[in-house]
Parts: C-alpha cells; structure tokens; sequence
C-alpha cells in the first residue's frame, strides 16, 4: 500500500468542471475520518456560464441540480473547510490542480492539504506507462461498477474508496503476483512487416509447438556512417531456457565510439549472432519489457535484412518482475552473465508455479 499520513482524515474527491470556461459544477467526496466514521458530500455549482456539450452530456441527471447550485466563490469556501488538512485522494492530478488553482485565483491561496494522486501511486507499484482507467482498477479489485454511473463525481469518489479500502486489506506480495498474473496471461503475438528490400526471406512459423522461453535485453544506437546516419544493433544479451533449464546464456556487444569502429567487421560478426538468435528463439517464446517492443521489431527486421530469416514469436512482456526479486535466493547462483535476466526468469517460474500456468 502507499504510504499517507496516519493521523489525518482522508478525503476522496472528484470534480465534475466545465471546458470553457473552465468553472466547477460538481464536487463529490467521501471523508474517512481518522475515527473510522465516513461522511459524505455531494455539492453542485451553478458556474454562470453556458455549459460545454460534452459537461451537458455526462452531467445530462444533474442539470436541474447544477442550475440551484451556489456559485464557485461560496462552493470553494465549503470545499476549503471541507478538505482543510486533510489527505486529498483523487485519481490524476487535475481534480486537485483544478481546485487548487481555483482556491488561489479567488482567495489567493492554495488549498490546505496533503495530495495523492491514487493513479500514479498504481502506476508505480505495476511498473507500467500505461494509464489505467478507473473502471479497470475498480475491476481488478473486484468492486461492483456501473458504466452509465461513471463521471458522477460522488460516484467516481465512491469507486476510490472501495479500491482504497481493498487495496489496504490485500498481502503486497499477493497484490503484485495477480497484477503479474494478468500480464503473464498477455501473451501476444508479434507481426513484423517483412523488409521490402528483402524478397526471397523465408518465414520462420514457430507458433505450432512452444519449448521454452528466450530472456532478452537489446539496445540500438544510432551512429554516424559517411554522410548518412543509421541505427545499429550494439548490445544484445539472451539467455534461452529450454524444459526449465538454462540452456545458453550469451552477449553481442560493440563500442559504436571506438574510433577503429569497421562497419564491414561489425556486420560479419552482427551476422554470425543474428544467426544464433534465431536458433536460440526457435520454437520459444520471448520475454521482454514492453517499453523495448518497439525495438524488438526492429530487431527481427534487421534478421531479415541480413540473413534472409523472418522469425515471427510468441511475446510475454514482464515488467515489474523485480518486485519479486526479494523472494528469491541468487547468493548460489553460479551465473554471472546476465543476471538480471536470469533473474526475470527464476521470478517467472515462481510465477508460473503459483499460479499453475504450464496447466492451464
């Protein structure tokens, strides 16, 4: 669980606001008293504008309750009292931002409390860019959600307290393996467009039959060649595992800087590895950070490019496996070259074993 002050209320918030002009036309919140009791709000504003379509659209119950509210200078007054030293929970910062910036054009103030942004603290514990929506965090808690009741702000602020609360209650450890559980599970397959300038390549189906996992860290560095610049392949680390076992554990590595630096060289000894790649991923499937799939394409065009081979795989994404690290012993492991990717694969079967994959 993320860490907030103790000893101070929390307030769950979420805003409903108008575009243009940008004005509040509902403020909705839980506050979980340090007690243990809960209150709840649900405050409308009239913003003395005409209202965006889209605010018309999402608000279209509320409009009547909009029109009778107070305007944003009295609701700001009730809204500072209401959150005054509080811990501000909302999910993305422009709830709080918009109602900071508001409480200090009208009173020259910020607001006085201590802000959580619940999104980002959960971006944080998956190890991932990608945003998750409220819905698919309410989701992955498990808590009952309507879709037509979403961008109600006491609803929204409703859904934050029931993931708060559940979040609170779960095992970390528990927590994280169904996170992982989910990206396992994601197994996708790559479609790399074949390199035009390479006709008679010969597709490597390896999708009938799965024998292992290859581990993968690559990275690609562009350099100046002549007048021209292009981005090259200098590091690539993998090891493969085959029936559970470490079968090969290997690197290519060049020094792009070094002022001796021969393409010709670099790509004979590019190809000898590319080779050995495509034997090592046969019939496996890769395991890679997501944030490198993009590069991993590149990769399989540069197979094309060079050895007439177009491999096309199975691909797991794993990122945040490090948060399991801890759960495993690597004091006698005899491994020394790529580590950190044997440990991506130990963790994996600790995964697997959990949740009885290689069964299901």
């Amino acid at each position: 669980m993320f860490n907030y002050p103790k000893n101070k209320d929390i307030v769950f918030v979420d805003i409903e606001a108008n575009d243009k002009p940008k004005r509040l036309v509902q403020f909705g919140a839980i506050k979980l008293k340090v007690d243990g009791t809960v209150e709840e709000v649900n405050w409308f504003s009239n913003p003395k504008c005409k209202l965006s379509n889209h605010i018309k659209t999402i608000l279209h119950h509320n409009i009547e309750n909009i029109n009778k509210g107070e305007n944003n200078n009295k609701i700001m007054k009730r809204i500072s009292k209401f959150v005054d030293g509080c811990v501000f929970i909302s999910y993305s910062p422009f709830d709080f931002n918009f109602l900071n910036s508001l409480h200090n054009k009208l009173f020259n103030k910020k607001l006085n409390c201590y802000f959580i942004d619940i999104q980002n603290e959960w971006k944080k514990i998956t190890l991932n860019k990608n945003v998750w929506a409220l819905k698919k965090l309410a989701n992955f808690f498990k808590i009952d959600n309507i879709d037509e009741q979403f961008h109600d702000a006491l609803y929204d602020a409703k859904i934050m307290y029931n993931i708060f609360l559940k979040w609170k209650s779960a095992n970390d450890v528990d927590l994280l393996s169904s996170v992982y559980k989910n990206k396992i599970n994601n197994i996708s397959l790559i479609r790399t467009k074949q390199n035009k300038n390479v006709n008679n390549s010969i597709t490597l189906n390896n999708l009938q039959k799965v024998n292992g996992y290859v581990f993968l860290d690559f990275y690609f560095k562009t350099i100046k060649i002549g007048d021209q610049r292009e981005r090259i392949l200098v590091d690539l680390n993998v090891i493969e595992i085959q029936n559970n076992l470490l079968k090969r554990n290997w690197s290519f590595s060049v020094d792009a800087n070094d002022k001796y630096f021969d393409m010709f060289v670099y790509q004979d000894k590019l190809i000898n590895k590319l080779k050995q790649y495509i034997i090592s991923i046969r019939n496996k499937i890769i395991v890679i950070n997501d944030n490198v799939f993009q590069e991993l394409i590149r990769l399989t065009n540069v197979c094309s490019r060079y050895i007439k081979v177009f491999p096309l795989n199975r691909v797991m994404f794993c990122n945040g496996f490090e948060n399991f690290f801890n759960e495993i012993d690597f004091n006698d492991y005899k491994y020394q070259a790529n580590l950190n990717l044997i440990k991506k694969w130990l963790v994996l079967n600790l995964l697997m074993e959990k949740f009885n994959l290689e069964n299901n």
